[in-house]
């Protein structure tokens, strides 16, 4: 059996050396299955052997594209190790294992792993002279590599940093070291972490040098090197790219596409990952695996490579999160290019993804989880799907939550997925909701009260607003006040705030005051949201009915202030945009803000001279509210509908006058059967007139009727005008 297992293994290595690893890989397994039979009766002697064994035939499942095949083969390997108490062996192996782990995409698992073997190496290269130093660095070069893939950045430049340093002494001093490619590759990843953590600037001499060790490697050896120059060419464009040397950056990245190209149909599902990166090198922004600005076409290609690699490692993890950020940034630019229907079904299924992956390793991937739902709520809400977007919006608020909770710096993000999930609230009518979510918002936005931002100062108005909601009045006032006094002091002073929003809180915490009885506080801030309106709708109509309604509060601290004629002014604009948006019929009553009181409103009207309305259907309208308001007002709805009809008749406009003389002679007869027939002269007249108008529409039989019955009222005798 000895001699057997000895033969197999010399046969495999041999076919290997041949470069035959599929036909060594069977013989290499017939080699271990006999160790492991003579280990079972000779333990002390072969399990050293079938451990040997074991590593090699993982070494050939991974040289064969089976990274996943050759994990529990390594871990058995270990075991053995492990329990023979041979350091240097368990170094080796457990580096090779973190090493596969890293490439199927399973850092989390590779790290503990390679922290241990980097302790045992150091441990040996310190106490045992003839340890080849080139193991410790590898193994720090791994640790680099598997902190990057975690994303923290941060810990794997110092390792990174030894690891550069170690392999550029060894790499001098023994130019025929066994790990040459180690060397640009710890180049490459420390420009990749110096570009993850916005420094560019170190960030290029490392990616220069990389790139042009993989150059001259691969014009010696194309087919081991195109793939390694490939990436860091990508990164290098990357890093150019951020530093805006556009044209470098153009011309790097062609170099890394025409290289992964030439690559070639053997071995492209082995080199589709360096083609992916070098297509995206431009794009990609300083957090790592992210793509930004990329137009449709490349996110559009980015989404179908990370589809196919996907599925060619589906044993791993690996590309996964290159998919979902793929696809988030494509349903990004779908949503950005009006196209938001699109959009959605896309960002969805980002969110599938990180939802899982954020399941293992919250860590790395809860926040794009977050950023990825926040998108999908804010294109429901586009789409006009609130009740869709609202369970979004709570798990996007959640997630924020959970992360503020361990890290201040996501307290920014909290307040704003807070904001978001209140402005939902807000479409169903919830203020006993929407209250405690604003409150939040606002305590998110104000932690740090050294540094009072516009954003503070638009959630307290969004806050003043939901107690004026809940009839918290004296809340909404101290609030407004509050609001009015951090947004007047901002206006004007930030040219990168989000002017819609800012005059929008301008008008909540101007609305908030006035409600508050504080009129001659109230006015100043609201004719500040009038002029900021004034200016959006210059060059954007859509914020026309903003306007309006900052118009109708205007009227209303107007009315309170007794400037009357001023206020007419305001409510007749509002009422004819709120009219030409299909908010309200077509009436000024349409001006009138929608918290005035019905004292204001009588106080309005009951003092308004005849001549300050035109006679217009719409005039009618608002005495006819007022009637329907005080009772008291009936004769002044009765008459204005009598007069506005005379005049529209007069006018050559009886299709128009008969319905409000109709309206007139109706309000007449139930005036004269409450005040004791004192109205029957004026029923008479309208009546009257009634019968003229009849006439001009050709109806004549109509017409006789209404006249017979105006001068029956007047011969009766018993009138009073």
């Amino acid at each position: 059996m000895y001699e057997r297992a000895i033969d197999l293994l010399m046969v495999g290595r041999r076919l290997h050396e041949l470069q035959l690893t599929a036909e060594a890989l069977p013989v290499m397994e017939h080699a271990a299955a006999a160790y492991r039979e003579l280990a079972e009766t000779f333990p002390d002697r072969y399990l050293r052997d079938l451990a040997i064994t074991l590593s090699l035939v993982a070494d050939y499942l991974q040289v064969l594209g089976r990274p996943g095949d050759a994990v529990p083969v390594l871990q058995e390997a270990l075991a053995i190790f492990r329990k023979q108490g041979s350091t240097r062996n368990i170094g080796m192996t457990l580096g090779v294992l973190s090493e596969t782990l890293v490439t199927l995409g399973r850092p989390a698992e590779a790290l503990p792993a390679i922290q241990e073997a980097t302790v045992i190496l150091d441990e040996l290269q310190a106490t045992d002279p003839d340890t080849d130093h080139f193991l410790s660095a590898h193994a720090r070069f791994i640790l680099g590599a598997c902190l990057l893939e975690l994303g923290r950045t941060a810990e794997a430049l110092p390792v990174t940093q030894q690891s550069v340093t170690t392999l550029r002494e060894l790499r001098a001093t023994d130019p025929g070291s066994p790990h040459p490619a180690d060397y640009p590759a710890a180049l490459a990843n420390l420009a990749a972490i110096l570009l993850d953590l916005r420094r560019p600037a170190e960030a290029l001499q490392a990616g220069q040098e990389a790139a042009a060790i993989y150059r001259q490697a691969a014009h010696w050896d194309p087919y081991r090197y195109r793939w390694h120059l490939t990436v860091s060419f990508s990164t290098l464009g990357a890093i150019l790219s951020v530093l805006d040397r556009t044209a470098e950056a153009q011309r790097v990245t062609q170099e890394a596409e025409s290289a992964s190209r030439m690559l070639g149909e053997p071995g492209k599902d082995h080199y589709r990952p360096a083609f992916v990166r070098a297509l995206f090198g431009p794009y990609r922004s300083p957090s790592w695996m992210e793509l930004s600005q990329a137009p449709l076409s490349v996110t559009q290609e980015a989404v179908a490579l990370y589809r196919e690699l996907v599925g060619l490692y589906r044993d791993s993890d690996r590309y996964r999160p290159g998919l979902a950020a793929a696809l988030k940034v494509h349903g990004d630019n779908l949503a950005g290019s009006d196209r938001t229907a699109e959009a959605v079904p896309v960002l969805l299924e980002a969110v599938a993804i990180y939802r899982k992956l954020a399941e293992t390793d919250p860590g790395r991937f809860r926040l794009s989880l977050a950023e990825t739902l926040d998108k999908v709520g804010d294109c429901l809400i586009d789409l006009e799907y609130p009740a869709e977007a609202l369970p979004v919006r709570r798990e996007t608020v959640d997630i924020y939550r959970m992360l503020s909770e361990t890290d201040s710096g996501f307290r920014r993000s909290l307040a704003k997925s807070l904001d978001k999930l209140g402005d939902c609230l807000v479409e169903f009518g919830r203020p006993e909701e929407t209250v405690p979510v604003r409150e939040e918002a606002v305590d998110s936005y104000g932690e740090d009260e050294e540094d009072v931002t516009p954003e503070y100062g638009i959630a307290l108005s969004k806050l003043a607003m939901a107690y004026l909601q809940s009839d918290r009045p004296a809340e909404a006032l101290s609030t407004g006040q509050m609001a009015a006094l951090i947004l007047r002091e901002w206006d004007g002073r930030d040219p990168d705030i989000d002017r819609a929003e800012f005059a929008a809180a301008l008008a909540r915490a101007g609305a908030a005051i006035l409600a508050g009885g504080w009129t001659s506080e109230a006015l100043p801030v609201l004719q500040a949201a009038e002029s900021r309106y004034r200016e959006l709708t210059e060059t954007n109509e859509e914020h026309r009915r903003g306007l309006a309604h900052c118009l109708s509060d205007l009227a209303s601290a107007m009315i309170s202030t007794g400037r009357f004629t001023e206020a007419t002014s305001f409510m007749r604009e509002a009422g004819e945009i709120l009219a030409e948006l299909g908010d309200r019929p077509g009436d000024m009553l349409a001006g009138f803000p929608a918290n005035m009181t019905k004292r204001d409103l009588h106080l309005y009207l009951s003092t308004q001279p005849a001549e300050v309305l035109p006679l217009t259907p719409e005039t009618v309208s608002i005495y006819r509210r007022l009637a329907e308001l005080y009772p008291d007002q009936r004769p002044r709805h009765a008459n204005t509908a009598h007069r506005v009809a005379k005049h529209l008749h007069a006018s050559r406009r009886p299709g128009e006058a008969l319905p409000l003389l109709q309206e007139a002679v109706t309000a007449y007869r139930e005036l004269n059967e409450t005040h004791r027939d004192g109205y029957r002269s004026k029923l008479a007249a309208a009546l009257s007139d009634l019968g003229d108008c009849l006439a001009s529409l050709g109806r004549p039989d109509e017409a006789a009727d209404a006249r017979r019955e105006a001068e029956r009222i007047r011969n009766d005798g018993h009138g009073a005008s």
